[in-house]
């Protein structure tokens, strides 16, 4: 692997984007989208990245089952958790009665001028949506009848297609023959 190309490994890995780590590794801005398309291809850069990744992974003691119980934490947090509200309005619960795993779905808590304060969580929705994709919850979507024949079916539903709109075709022309006819026949003089 050339020093440009070890730059470039590198950089990709403190932020995952290709065509910045490309121009940081010194390819000009005309040729780093290219540039990265080539490199994430070449097998040893791909290589090192894998490494670089899983080593970053094992540093950070990040696995699978620490992201979902991250995501849990967003997603089945209790707004009556943080805060409380009755007559007097909405009051924040000093941060010592909430849980570790409640804090984790907060993003930001402030007080205006008035002394009122406001908190804001992260993504329910998208934490939920997250976990229910990794426990299968959620079938991918396919586009209508994709896969659902094989070509031999599709030809013969095709054909039939086909054949069925030549057969009203037909029917359309025959009753327009028969219309035109019964005019001509209704619109002539009668004979003596």
């Amino acid at each position: 692997m050339t020093p440009k190309n070890r730059i470039f490994v590198h950089e990709y890995l403190i932020d995952l984007n290709a065509t910045q780590a490309a121009r940081r590794a010194g390819y000009s801005d005309s040729y780093a989208r290219r540039a990265c398309y080539v490199l994430l291809r070449k097998p040893e850069i791909a290589k090192a990245v894998a490494d670089g990744m899983a080593a970053r992974t094992r540093r950070l003691e990040i696995d699978g089952d620490k992201v979902m119980r991250e995501y849990a934490k967003i997603a089945f947090a209790n707004i009556g958790n943080l805060a409380v509200w009755g007559k007097d309005g909405v009051a924040l619960r000093d941060h010592k009665e909430i849980s570790e795993d409640d804090a984790a779905a907060i993003v930001e808590v402030s007080i205006d001028g008035k002394h009122r304060g406001r908190i804001k969580l992260h993504d329910k929705r998208a934490a939920l949506d997250a976990l229910g994709r990794h426990v299968g919850m959620f079938k991918p979507r396919s586009a209508p009848f994709a896969g659902d024949y094989s070509n031999a079916q599709q030809r013969r539903a095709r054909a039939f297609i086909k054949q069925r709109v030549a057969d009203v075709l037909a029917e359309d022309v025959a009753k327009a023959a028969e219309n035109t006819s019964a005019n001509a026949t209704a619109t002539e003089p009668e004979k003596k």
